[in-house]
This record gives C-alpha cells, sequence and structure tokens, in this order.
C-alpha cells in the first residue's frame, strides 16, 4: 500500500535536491513531471511526502491519491482519491464535473467512481480544464503514489496531463514498484513516452549505502 511516509530521510539529498529544483520550477510557472521508482520499502512514497510537505509551506495546494491492490483499486481510483482531499474553498475553482459528482454513468462504466460524462476525452479536457484553473490561483503538487497498481484509464489520464502541464504551476509527482513492472505491464510501456512527450524526470531509488543505513 506504498512505503511508510513521516520517516527522516536519510541518504536521499540528491533526489530530494532534484524534487526541490523541479517544484521550484513549477512555483515559476513551468509544468514538471518526476517519476520516483524502485522496490518496494525502499523509500520512494517518504520522499514524494517530504516535497509535497515543503511544497505546502511554500502556499502549494497538495493533492494525493494512492493506488492499492489491483483487487482494491477502482477505474480511475487515485485520481478519486486526490479529487476527494481537494479543500472546498470559495476563491478555488470547482472541481472537474465527473469527478465532483460520482455515481453511475453511462458511457464510462466505471463502477461509479465518476459521474456522468459523454466519453474518455471529456473526462481528461475537464481534468485539464480544472488544473489550469487552479494553477491561476495556486501553484499545485500532484503525488500519484504506487502506480505499478493503477487502472489503465489512470495511466492514460496521467499522460493526458504530462502532456499538457508545461505551461502550468503544476509538479506532478509519480511513484511505483519497478520490480512489479514487466516488459508488457501499461507502466513499463508507458514511462518512455512520458520521458520523451513530457519531458518526464526519472528518479531510481537504489539500496542505501552502509553510511546511511547506519
Amino acid at each position: 500500500m506504498g512505503d511508510a511516509g513521516g520517516a527522516m530521510l536519510v541518504g536521499r539529498e540528491r533526489e530530494l535536491a532534484t524534487l526541490r529544483e523541479r517544484l521550484a520550477d513549477a512555483l515559476d510557472g513551468q509544468g514538471r513531471v518526476v517519476l520516483i521508482g524502485g522496490e518496494a520499502g525502499i523509500g520512494k512514497t517518504a520522499l514524494a511526502e517530504a516535497i509535497c510537505r515543503e511544497a505546502a509551506e511554500r502556499g502549494a495546494i497538495v493533492l494525493v491519491g494512492r493506488c492499492y491492490d489491483l483487487t482494491e483499486t477502482p477505474p480511475y481510483g487515485p485520481w478519486v482519491e486526490a479529487f476527494a482531499r481537494y479543500p472546498s474553498r470559495e476563491n478555488l475553482p470547482p472541481l472537474p464535473g465527473a469527478l465532483a459528482t460520482r455515481g453511475t454513468v453511462g458511457a464510462l462504466a466505471t463502477r461509479g467512481t465518476v459521474g456522468a460524462v459523454a466519453s474518455q476525452e471529456a473526462l481528461f479536457r475537464q481534468v485539464l480544464d480544472f488544473f489550469t484553473a487552479l494553477g491561476a490561483t495556486r501553484p499545485v503538487v500532484l503525488l500519484l503514489d504506487d502506480l505499478h497498481w493503477a487502472d489503465p484509464g489512470s495511466l492514460d489520464l496521467l499522460r493526458f496531463l504530462a502532456r499538457n502541464l508545461a505551461m502550468l504551476p503544476v509538479l506532478l509527482i509519480a511513484t511505483y514498484r519497478s520490480d512489479e513492472l514487466t516488459r508488457h505491464h501499461p507502466l513499463y510501456q508507458m514511462l518512455p513516452l512520458l520521458v520523451r512527450e513530457a519531458g518526464a524526470q526519472r528518479l531510481d531509488l537504489h539500496t542505501l549505502h552502509d553510511g546511511s543505513v547506519r
């Protein structure tokens, strides 16, 4: 269900420095995508949550959506969870309609995780319009955690949004277990596309050296 968060980070100074640079870019209006991979328990979530805390302290809105075991993560599950944590304030734009009112749908049969929407393209456009409007008021950090358990629709939405972030003050962080990805896994095939199409930066976490472990 993700790596334990909230612990002190040791031995991840280089990766944290990179995330701080990407956060600075986003705060300056240049959208960025960072992909954090590594084996289970190596600290991906702790690292991502550390930069989320720093972003919140600097005035950014932080949205976090997690994937769980494939049998427990519904279609668009991480996006639904991220938007469920959206702060309701009068000065902030409303959520995308399909994600603000969840229920039975027609064209998109998603077990009630999203509301009525004509097509996947319409849903994706709603999400992009939302981040465009939200970015006009505050910088945003979106963390999608454990994407190796994500459904194909969630990954397609990630790819669509990532391609359109360049001019928005948004930092999109995705974590995944690299040891869970086979060559036939949808995320395995999408990672190079995100690098090529969205300029995503990959951070591959490795086992800490003995000094950091001590």
